[in-house]
């Protein structure tokens, strides 16, 4: 196995179980937030009076526009200061060290991309199906969107701050 295969096997095991004694990267993701994440997405669910895919269609372009932006212009400021001198006294704060730091940024960029395509899914009419199970499950549907959205933006918003930390 070459070092790439092992690389993308690290970062799974990372998200999945854990590593070098930390937590499991997904942790990360579902945490106490969720809570906060469902509320926001319920709450948009009973205002947003648009059909799922109508309001996939007003608004991936730019929702995926900025948050990709946002994302990998933050990532690659990280970059440049990976290579910097400094980054050696970070790289001793953690067990995982920059391997650690990379994983978190991979795993935020890991939602983002889904939330760009289950939003897609959404603009295609993927969720005009649910219709049939009854107004439960369309229901759900229209939460499940809010809140990848919902936290998709904490994972963007996280990028950036991680990235702040590090100047």
């Amino acid at each position: 196995m070459n070092s790439d295969e092992d690389y993308i096997l690290k970062f799974w095991n990372w998200f999945f179980c854990g590593i070098r004694g930390e937590k499991p990267g997904i942790t990360n993701i579902f945490n106490r937030w969720m809570f906060f994440h469902l509320m926001v997405a319920v709450v948009f669910g009973h205002l947003i009076s648009l059909e799922p895919q109508d309001a996939a269609e007003k608004l991936l372009l730019p929702f995926a526009g900025v948050l990709v932006a946002l994302t990998f212009a933050w990532s690659s400021n990280t970059q440049l200061l990976l290579q910097s001198d400094e980054i050696y006294f970070v790289h001793k704060r953690t067990k995982l060290g920059l391997r650690g730091l990379i994983f978190e940024f991979q795993a935020s960029i890991l939602i983002i991309l889904t939330s760009i395509c289950v939003w897609a899914l959404a603009s295609l009419g993927a969720f005009s199906h649910l219709k049939v199970f009854g107004p439960e499950y369309y229901f759900a549907g229209e939460v499940f969107l809010y809140f990848l959205g919902s936290l998709t933006l904490r994972e963007c918003w996280l990028v950036i701050l991680a990235s702040q930390i590090l100047l």
